[in-house]
């Protein structure tokens, strides 16, 4: 019972569930007649504001570089179905990419070096449409510039390779690689990183390649080659290698040490210290081992000694400069 037998002739109802409902309403007069009518209401669910949440892999690719599309929706009626158009930024008409469809991945790949609007579409079953627009750079391909110290050394030299690149989007990462020529695998010398300057050490008289890659944002790659030859020395050289020149504060460095050209065995002393400073830090007095670690304690400039000694008693010191910021 809503309402009993009363003068009141509005009665408001709540229904408190997303059903069907049947309202029976009497009308008594004086007499005590009594009318009877029956209605029926059918309350449907509750819903929600249709949302377009489609993605694009990327708001800036270099040119040759695709951009992907990908639908999803929120609230409405499903199921949903998705739409593509896109269009350069100076035209007025768009291209259809794909008509609603229930595939949610769409490919773009645009064709100049411009601004790009794609726009996408969510239709959920009622025919409801949400709309959304993304904006797309495409900029030049990226060109790489490495450049390196020297083409021809001696064993116990190192090279210094210079990352450089421009075109495509910033930011820029860099990887390097070096193989004996006679080899069919190259070796990491440096993994992709910001670093742009990358300390390489051969470790035999022979000649190598090396293949520096450059990525952009948008991980378009472009690799540059170079080939190293690397003469015999007349007499025994320091062959010691660090990891990197570059680090960041908390970050350790692997000390290699090595040689050749003397006579074996050899050993070797490491030791470290800031450049500000005049004293080293003894981490391994003439021992056979070669490979330590060490982590500095602050951000500024660090000097390693690697001194090789063969069995004859001749030293060989090499110093490498660290920066840890």
């Amino acid at each position: 019972t809503v309402q009993s037998y009363s003068t009141n002739t509005t009665v408001t109802i709540t229904p408190s569930a997303a059903v069907s409902y049947d309202i029976r309403v009497k009308v008594k007069d004086a007499a005590g007649t009594v009318d009877t009518k029956t209605m029926s209401l059918y309350v449907s669910p509750k819903t929600t504001v249709l949302t377009n949440k489609f993605t694009v892999s990327s708001t800036s690719i270099s040119l040759g570089n695709t951009v992907t599309v990908t639908g999803a929706a929120a609230g409405g009626t499903s199921p949903y179905k998705y739409a593509v158009y896109y269009k350069k930024a100076s035209s007025s008409s768009y291209t259809t990419a794909q008509s609603y469809s229930t595939n949610k991945t769409v490919t773009i790949k645009p064709a100049a070096m411009t601004t790009y609007n794609i726009r996408t579409k969510v239709k959920d079953s009622s025919g409801t449409i949400s709309v959304k627009d993304f904006n797309i750079t495409v900029t030049t391909v990226p060109t790489a510039k490495p450049t390196i110290s020297a083409t021809s050394i001696t064993l116990g030299q190192d090279v210094t390779i210079k990352c450089a690149a421009s075109g495509g989007t910033a930011p820029y990462r860099y990887a390097v690689y070096a193989k004996k020529s006679s080899s069919s695998s190259y070796t990491t010398v440096q993994d992709y990183s910001a670093n742009t300057t990358v300390l390489f050490t051969p470790q035999a008289a022979t000649t190598y390649d090396i293949r520096v890659k450059s990525k952009d944002k948008a991980g378009t790659v472009k690799a540059t080659n170079f080939t190293l030859t690397v003469k015999k020395p007349s007499g025994m050289v320091n062959t010691s290698a660090i990891s990197s020149t570059k680090i960041s504060y908390g970050d350790g460095i692997t000390i290699t040490a090595g040689a050749a050209y003397g006579t074996s065995p050899y050993k070797y002393y490491i030791a470290y210290k800031k450049s500000s400073s005049s004293t080293y830090t003894n981490v391994q007095s003439y021992k056979a081992n070669r490979t330590v670690s060490i982590q500095p304690g602050a951000r500024t400039t660090y000097n390693i000694l690697i001194k090789a000694k063969d069995s004859t008693g001749t030293v060989k010191s090499k110093t490498f400069t660290v920066t840890v910021s």
